[in-house]
């Protein structure tokens, strides 16, 4: 029998708060159709605003019951009203995929601060 996974709330910029659950399997099918145009993408050198675009894409997928159709189509909105920690969040806690850097790639990259001489 299946335990219930714990649910995590994140709150938008706009101050929407969404719960996130694990996709069901005709919301992973979509995912992974995306997800696989974003690496193919990635492949063949796209554009960083395309990646960007397949993120925010990712996201929507993930949150489509709590968004509703007309939310999830208002690219406008869904711009203002997301950023890329929370998109993270909420691709790791419903697809479990872990986008974020890590504290180790940012100072490798010296973007967290750290001087590098």
């Amino acid at each position: 029998m299946a335990k219930a996974a714990a649910l995590t709330k994140v709150t938008l910029q706009d101050d929407t708060e969404l719960v996130l659950r694990p996709l069901n399997i005709t919301l992973f099918r979509k995912f992974q159709e995306r997800w696989t145009s974003m690496i193919e993408d990635a492949g063949e050198g796209a554009a960083v605003l395309d990646q960007v675009d397949a993120l925010i894409d990712l996201a929507v997928i993930c949150v489509s019951r709590e968004l509703g159709p007309e939310r999830a189509a208002d690219r406008d909105w869904l711009e203002d009203s997301l950023d890329f920690d929370t998109i993270y969040v909420i691709l790791k806690e419903c697809a479990d995929v872990d986008l974020k850097p890590t504290n180790a790639v940012l100072t490798a990259m010296g973007q967290n601060g750290a001087s590098s001489i």
